[in-house]
C-alpha cells in the first residue's frame, strides 16, 4: 500500500500528494502527520519546526504553509492529531542535506496530543 492509498483509505487528503507533509479529515476533524524515526524520542515526536519553512538550498518548503494551517486546525479548531512511524531516508544517500524521502511507513492511525516547544511543534503519547 503507497502512502496516498493509506491516507485516502483514511478519509483524508491534501494540496499536493508528492510534497504535503500532512492531511486533513474535515468530515471527521482530525488531521495526520508522519513521525519521521529521527525525531522520534520515544514518547514525543517532532511533526514540525520554523526551521524546515525554508530548504537547504535557501527556497520555501512547498509543504510547510499547509501543515502550518493543519496544526492551526489543531490548535484552535479542535482537530485531533493522529500520526503514522515513518523512515527516514535522502533522495540523495551522499548528501544527507538533500530532501527527506521515505524510505517506509507503518500504515497504522495512533491518536496523539500537540505541544508547542519554542519553533517546534510535537506529537506526545
Amino acid at each position: 500500500m503507497s502512502r496516498k492509498q493509506f491516507i485516502k483509505s483514511q478519509g483524508a487528503t491534501c494540496k499536493n500528494w508528492y510534497w504535503s507533509w500532512s492531511f486533513v479529515n474535515e468530515a471527521e476533524k482530525f488531521v495526520i502527520f508522519g513521525i519521521w524515526d529521527k525525531y522520534d524520542e520515544g514518547g514525543k515526536a517532532k511533526i514540525l519546526s520554523k526551521g524546515w519553512a525554508i530548504t537547504h538550498k535557501g527556497k520555501r518548503s512547498p509543504g510547510y504553509r499547509q501543515s502550518r494551517e493543519h496544526i492551526r486546525l489543531i490548535e484552535e479548531e479542535d482537530y485531533q492529531l493522529k500520526t503514522f512511524p515513518m523512515e527516514y531516508a535522502t533522495a540523495d544517500e551522499s548528501d544527507q542535506e538533500a530532501p527527506a524521502k521515505i524510505k517506509a511507513f507503518t500504515p497504522v492511525l495512533s491518536d496523539k496530543r500537540l505541544i508547542r516547544i519554542e519553533n517546534c511543534w510535537f506529537a506526545l503519547n
